[in-house]
C-alpha cells in the first residue's frame, strides 16, 4: 500500500468553486486529477499517467489517498479513503469543474480541519510552509513516505485510525487482502472486466432486492456483496469468466472468500452463508466439485450464474 496526497489546482479565493469541489470529494467519495492520463497530454511530471496507475509506481488500487489543499499555506483537510477504481472520465462526477479524471475511495472518511491534524502536515513530504523549504512547490499529485519521514508515519497512522484500518506492521497490513481484483487479469484485460464487474453486481443486488432478500451494500471494504437471509448474514463473491474458464474463476472466488471470513486482518465476523456468483454458467463438474466442499469441507456454499435477465442457484 503506498500513501499520497492530492491536492488539485483549486481556486481556493473563489469561495464557490472551492465549495463545489469539496462537496464532490465528499458526496462522490473520489479524488480528482487535472492531468489527464493519455501520455502524450500529461505534462512532463507524468503526474495524469501516475494517477492512473498508467506507469510503474502510479497509484494503484488500495492505495491511501489524503484529499486536501493549501491556502495562505495553511493546509485543510477534506477527506481520505482508500483507491477502489480505476480512472474515471470526470463528466459525470466534477459538477462542471475543469478536472480529467477521478478514483474512487472506499472507505471513505470526510475530515474537518482540526489544529492537531494540521499541524501534522509540518515536517511531511507535502510541507512546504516555509518559503526557504526545498519544496515550495502546489503538490498536485505527491507520495508521502512513511518507510524514510517520520512525519509522513505519523500522519499515515493517524489516517489509518480514521479509516479503522490495522497498522502498517508487517508486509500483510501494508497490502489489503482482496483489494487487487482479477490478479490474474492483465491491464487490458481488466479494462474490459471491471466494467462487466459492476453491471454483474448491479444485477445481482436488484435480483437479491427483488427477492426480499435485506441489506444489500455493494463493494463495501473490498467484498462485494454482504445481505441477510432468513437473519443469516451472507456473503457474495461476483467472478467475470472473461479470459479464464469458469474452474479457474471459481478457483479465484474461493480463495477469496476464506480471505474474506477468516483471515485476521479482515477484522469482519465470517459470514453463515457464502454465494459464489458466475456471469457464466458453470459446468456440471464445476456443479460437482462446489458441492463435494459444501459436504465434505461444510464450506457454507452457494453457487448463483447470470441466465438471461436473472440469476439460477444451486444449493445442496
Amino acid at each position: 500500500m503506498e500513501f499520497w496526497l492530492v491536492s488539485p489546482n483549486i481556486n481556493s479565493s473563489g469561495g464557490k468553486t472551492l465549495e463545489r469541489w469539496k462537496g464532490n470529494v465528499r458526496s462522490h467519495h473520489a479524488v480528482f486529477m487535472g492531468w489527464p492520463r493519455e501520455r502524450a497530454r500529461d505534462g512532463a511530471q507524468r503526474l495524469g499517467q501516475i494517477f492512473a496507475g498508467n506507469v510503474d509506481g502510479g497509484v494503484r488500487w488500495g492505495d491511501l489517498i489524503l484529499s486536501a489543499y493549501r491556502q495562505d499555506w495553511q493546509w485543510h483537510v477534506v477527506g481520505c479513503g482508500r483507491v477502489s477504481s480505476e480512472t474515471g472520465k470526470d463528466s459525470d462526477l466534477s459538477d462542471g469543474l475543469d478536472y480529467q479524471t477521478h478514483r474512487e475511495l472506499e472507505p471513505f472518511v470526510p475530515m474537518q480541519d482540526t489544529g492537531k491534524l494540521v499541524r501534522m502536515f509540518k515536517g511531511t513530504t507535502a510541507d512546504g510552509g516555509n518559503i526557504a523549504h526545498r519544496r515550495r512547490v502546489i503538490p498536485a499529485l505527491v507520495r508521502l513516505k512513511p518507510e524514510s519521514n517520520s512525519a509522513d508515519e505519523r500522519l499515515l497512522n493517524q489516517l489509518m485510525r480514521l479509516l479503522k484500518v490495522a497498522p502498517r506492521t508487517t508486509e500483510l497490513a501494508r497490502t489489503p487482502l482482496g483489494v487487487d481484483q482479477y490478479l490474474r487479469a492483465s491491464p487490458s484485460q481488466r479494462k474490459v472486466i471491471l466494467p462487466r464487474h459492476r453491471r454483474l453486481s448491479n444485477a445481482f443486488a436488484n435480483w437479491l432486492e427483488h427477492h426480499r432478500y435485506e441489506k444489500v451494500p455493494q463493494e463495501h471494504g473490498y467484498i462485494d456483496l454482504d445481505f441477510v437471509e432468513d437473519g443469516a448474514r451472507c456473503r457474495a463473491e461476483l467472478k467475470i469468466c472473461h479470459g479464464v474458464n469458469t474452474r479457474q474463476a471459481i478457483r479465484e472466488a474461493i480463495g477469496q472468500l476464506l480471505e474474506y471470513n477468516y483471515h485476521p486482518h479482515m477484522n469482519r465476523e465470517p459470514a453463515e452463508k457464502w454465494f459464489l456468483v458466475l456471469d457464466r454458467r458453470p459446468t456440471k463438474a464445476d456443479i460437482e466439485y462446489l458441492g463435494r466442499l459444501r459436504n465434505l469441507m461444510k464450506f457454507p456454499l452457494s453457487l448463483c450464474w447470470r441466465s438471461s435477465n436473472s440469476f439460477a442457484m444451486k444449493r445442496w
